[in-house]
């Protein structure tokens, strides 16, 4: 029933292509995740307060580690007045941000909308990446915002006042949280253990060191065919390597149809670029675009979750034509290569 599972995700992708076209699944995928971040931002951080003295009219459900969250429907909130960080609807932050970097990219390259519109959209998806306080979300964030500026540097800081400007915002954003810092204790001890893990070995970072090895290991042992999902997803305590975990489970060829689908899902985005960036800076991007991508669905364990093969099966799809090309032309690159070395 597992491979099952990871059959059934691939159907699903297939079909919901029937129904509508990359575009439109990309802008539904966006407004929903926009609706709980807004949703989670107001009920976490804005209206925390009224939440916590009416705690007591909401459920209060307990995960299998005894934590205890208000049950808000579309989002949960840690009860504890402290903790400030926004979980959604999902098991931890971790998981948040892959939905929330992913909706960024989608409706940065894919989704048809007013300029104004997709720019409030990205800041109100940006702070709801801020407010996980997920280290990875933000470190993520930090390099989309660098590759935004790279792309738009002439629109962005190529004259002496934009450049001002950008200096402001930048200069206000920093007092701001700095201020925080000083200020805030609960801000402070969210934000500090998020920091450290960048710092030192810690109980966040040695799992998934330990994830990688081990489906390194297993991969290399059952190279062709892969071993048994129970063996990869259970063989450590905390499995969250995806990459690593599809080709340990089912070997070169099946992690290679992962890992090509979700190449394919960054070239469609670094696509939309091309003309409009000289080439060098476009080879620049497609990296970065990956590195941000495949950093969201590496620290946490995705592999059975639809939208972790829906988004890029569903950008195959759409784009048949485009795969089919960039196909061939690695084919052809190969047999050259092939009858060089004859």
């Amino acid at each position: 029933l597992m491979y099952f599972s990871f059959f059934i995700t691939f159907a699903f992708a297939v079909m919901l292509s029937f129904i509508v076209s990359f575009k439109d699944f990309a802008k539904y995928f966006v407004n929903s995740i926009l609706f709980l971040t807004v949703f989670g931002i107001l009920t976490t951080v804005v209206f925390r307060g009224l939440v916590f003295v009416n705690v007591d009219k909401f459920p209060v459900l307990i995960n299998s580690i005894g934590s205890e969250f208000i049950d808000l429907t579309f989002n949960f909130v840690f009860n504890k007045e402290y903790y400030l960080r926004l979980f959604g609807i999902f098991r931890e932050p971790g998981v948040y941000q892959f939905f929330i970097i992913n909706a960024i990219f989608l409706e940065t390259f894919t989704v048809e909308r007013n300029p104004l519109h997709r720019n409030i959209i990205i800041s109100i998806l940006s702070l709801g990446m801020m407010f996980t306080f997920s280290t990875i979300g933000i470190i993520e964030l930090a390099l989309y915002v660098m590759l935004l500026i790279g792309i738009n540097y002439k629109y962005i800081i190529g004259t002496k006042k934009r450049r001002n400007i950008f200096l402001a915002i930048l200069g206000t954003c920093t007092a701001i949280f700095v201020i925080l810092m000083v200020t805030n204790s609960d801000f402070y001890w969210t934000v500090q253990p998020m920091v450290m893990k960048l710092f030192q070995m810690n109980e966040s970072l040695l799992p998934r060191l330990e994830s990688v090895f081990f489906n390194a290991k297993m991969f290399i042992k059952h190279l062709l065919f892969g071993a048994p999902v129970e063996t990869i997803l259970y063989g450590v305590e905390h499995n969250t390597s995806s990459t690593t975990s599809m080709f340990a489970i089912l070997g070169v060829i099946g992690g290679t149809i992962y890992l090509a689908i979700w190449s394919f899902l960054v070239q469609t985005y670094n696509q939309t670029l091309k003309g409009k960036i000289n080439d060098k800076l476009l080879i620049l991007t497609y990296i970065v675009i990956f590195i941000i991508i495949f950093m969201s669905f590496n620290t946490t364990s995705l592999i059975t979750n639809l939208f972790f093969v829906a988004i890029p099966v569903m950008a195959v799809i759409d784009n048949y034509e485009y795969a089919q090309s960039i196909c061939l032309k690695g084919y052809g690159k190969i047999k050259s290569v092939i009858r060089k070395e004859k």
